[in-house]
């Protein structure tokens, strides 16, 4: 020990430090899907969430959240998604490298709702591990469509006929929505 400092050594030693810079992948990764890119007034749209850990290490205390568009209503939510104020929210407790995580929501569209809105949408992930979130998915987009209806008559050329006869049946079908359908089969 040096009697002046009462340090331990008196030797300077020199110490190199070398960084290396590690590829940690885009981190968390964040896709939301509609099952089908139309919706009847009264009908139900069912998101599928996928989270994906592209890095080189695990995510922690991950949390997705999807905040609903005004005009939805909550129905179901899987893997424990818990809805509160307008917003479905999931706590992953850790996602480990190429892990994939699929989440499911299922909303409700409101049966006066104007045909042709389209309901936008979108999901949230972060994670204090992965220093770019929060990430967005794309937006979703669904639109709202008028059922198609139409009527189908059957009428034969006869009202009686015997073993043999001939019957000759005129088939009408009208379409009695605003919709515009072509190539009927």
């Amino acid at each position: 020990t040096d009697p002046m400092t009462s340090c331990e050594s008196i030797e300077r030693v020199s110490v190199n430090v070398v960084l290396t810079l590690c590829d940690l992948g885009e981190g968390l990764q964040i896709t939301k899907d509609a099952a089908s890119p139309t919706v009847l007034p009264g009908g139900e749209i069912t998101y599928t969430i996928g989270v994906v850990n592209t890095g080189a290490f695990a995510m922690n205390d991950v949390i997705v959240s999807d905040v609903l568009a005004n005009e939805l209503s909550f129905v179901s939510a899987t893997e424990g998604g818990q809805f509160e104020n307008g917003t479905v929210t999931w706590m992953i407790d850790e996602i480990a490298p190429g892990e994939v995580i699929s989440l499911s929501l299922t909303v409700s569209v409101p049966t006066d709702i104007a045909i042709g809105t389209i309901i936008t949408n979108v999901a949230v992930v972060e994670s204090p591990d992965d220093p770019d979130s929060p990430k967005e998915s794309d937006p979703e987009e669904v639109e709202v469509v008028q059922a198609f209806s139409y009527t189908i008559e059957k009428v034969p050329n006869v009202t009686e006929a015997e073993i043999g006869d001939q019957v000759v049946y005129t088939i009408t079908v009208a379409n009695i929505s605003e919709v515009v359908k072509e190539d009927i089969q």
